[in-house]
């Protein structure tokens, strides 16, 4: 939003007298320490005005004011018409003052892009009063992102928005797995309700717990043993083989432990293998469904230490392999793309692609391993061959 100073005629008399181009300074910087004789609406409204003032230190006064107003003047004020401009400046002082968001949400001058700034940290409460404005969704599907992202929003009624972006041809921008997560909301249909809450969000927030719960544990053991949580986590989970190794087994052994997880439905999973931790993605990039395994390994959270743990991983469906081998920006780790040239569930025709960028001693590997198609393994042999020779 552009946060442009309001014009005289938009203020008013009292307003201007503190805040107007001809106030004096010791007046406005009375108003920036919240010490003018104003009513609450107008006392907002000349913190922001001061705030755009090129005086640092009024900025910085009614910037801190602003921060620090009592709820009930708050509470006063937002009850008003003031400028969306105002409510937005507002809005980005109040983050965590949790007892002001509704007055903020229900604020009818309040703009789509404070509302998106509230759902990225609202509680499950006012997320709910932000999800039935679906009209104000539809215009700003920005907000469906910041609540998808925000793990407070139950599940039911991201899944509810999404069906109703989707049946009105509106795209969030950044939900990597929106397409996933609109397949799954027409496959699985709406969510059961027992007539005081809805099934799907009692699985998600114990599956949310236990992941919590087995993190905490995985980032202890691994601290312990010196190792990244990620790596530690994907060992347990029948990963960590050397991918060199010539008897390394094409169908990985998977330790089964019975998690809530595993029995969420496909939008929750979906959800969490987005928004989730290290241990909710080494799960759900395992999953049977390759909507699931696809919307982890494209979580805006992945690390570096994941995706090279799972090129090298036979076990993984092939979708997520050709995902990462397809990736420029997966592939511009060395590791990552030796990794892909060793697995032979990647698609050879994307491993042809990555195997004259490997070093000369792992080409020769490659040229001699027995478990490469023996086009990528001819290949090898080749550039090895080109390489040595020219040294001679």
């Amino acid at each position: 939003m552009d946060l442009t100073p309001l014009a005289p005629e938009q203020m008013s008399e009292g307003l201007r007298k503190v805040v107007g181009p001809g106030a004096p300074a010791a007046l406005k910087m009375m108003a920036a320490r919240g010490l003018a004789p104003l009513k609450p609406a107008e006392q907002v409204t000349a913190l922001y005005q001061i705030w755009l003032e090129p005086d640092p230190a009024l900025k910085t006064a009614a910037s801190k004011s602003a921060t620090e107003l009592a709820d009930r003047v708050l509470t006063t004020a937002l009850s008003e018409a003031l400028d969306p401009r105002v409510l937005h400046f507002l809005t980005e002082r109040l983050v965590g003052r949790h007892a002001l968001y509704e007055a903020l949400i229900l604020n009818r001058a309040l703009a789509d892009e404070s509302v998106v700034t509230l759902a990225e940290n609202a509680t499950e409460r006012e997320l709910e009063i932000i999800g039935v404005n679906e009209e104000r969704i539809l215009r700003c599907p920005a907000i469906l992102t910041a609540m998808y992202m925000n793990k407070a929003t139950r599940q039911s009624t991201i899944d509810r928005l999404v069906e109703l972006c989707a049946r009105n041809h509106v795209r969030p921008e950044g939900i990597a797995a929106f397409d996933e997560a609109v397949a799954a909301v027409a496959e699985q249909g709406p969510p059961g309700f027992d007539g005081q809450d809805f099934e799907i969000d009692r699985q998600m927030a114990d599956a949310q717990a236990e992941a919590e719960a087995e993190q905490a544990r995985a980032d202890r053991e691994a601290q312990a043993k010196g190792k990244a949580a990620a790596v530690l986590i994907d060992e347990e989970l029948g990963g960590g083989v050397d991918p060199d190794a010539e008897d390394a087994p094409e169908k990985l052994p998977e330790k089964k432990k019975k998690i809530r997880i595993e029995d969420l439905p496909m939008t929750a999973k979906i959800r969490l293998a987005t928004t989730g931790n290290t241990f909710h993605r080494a799960i759900l990039i395992r999953d049977t469904k390759k909507q699931v395994a696809l919307a982890a390994v494209k979580s805006p959270a992945v690390t570096e230490l994941e995706i090279a743990a799972w090129a090298s991983n036979r076990a993984l469906s092939e979708d997520v392999l050709r995902y990462i081998a397809s990736s420029r920006t997966y592939t511009k780790d060395y590791a990552v793309k030796k990794a892909l040239c060793m697995n032979p569930k990647v698609p050879v025709a994307l491993t042809m692609g990555l195997v004259m960028h490997l070093q000369t001693p792992d080409l020769q590997k490659i040229s001699k391993s027995k478990n490469v198609p023996q086009a990528l393994q001819a290949t090898a042999r080749r550039i090895f061959v080109q390489r040595t020779e020219k040294k001679k």
